[in-house]
């Protein structure tokens, strides 16, 4: 009698592994948006605690929507004002980060067009 194994056995070897790896895989996808997501919600929560602490520090105002330069010219839009108080990054360095980096962007966007 010879053994061996048969084309049958190993078709059907090769077919359970892929059935496993495509679960397994799908698995990972989910797993991966969810970390993005948290990635985005922690983003989120530093912005809102820096809009909180500048909130405290300043009597109870709320971030200004536009800031105003020393000599009266358009100094930017409310990040500038926590960047340039340091609530959001290093206060050494005067400029925002640009929009897309840092807290400003959420992983799940595939471009700046989403941001």
């Amino acid at each position: 009698m010879h053994r061996g194994i048969s084309l049958m056995e190993i078709l059907v070897v090769i077919a359970i592994i892929m059935v496993l790896a495509s679960v397994g895989f799908s698995a990972f996808g989910r797993m991966r948006s969810q970390a993005k997501s948290v990635v985005c919600m922690g983003n989120l929560k530093q912005v809102g605690a820096a809009m909180l602490s500048y909130s405290a520090d300043h009597n109870n105002q709320v971030v200004p929507l536009r800031v105003t330069n020393a000599d009266g010219s358009n100094g930017g839009i409310w990040p500038v004002a926590l960047a340039r108080a340091g609530y959001l990054w290093d206060p050494s360095n005067p400029e925002p980060l640009p929009c897309g980096t840092g807290v400003w962007t959420c992983p799940e966007c595939d471009s700046m067009s989403d941001t």
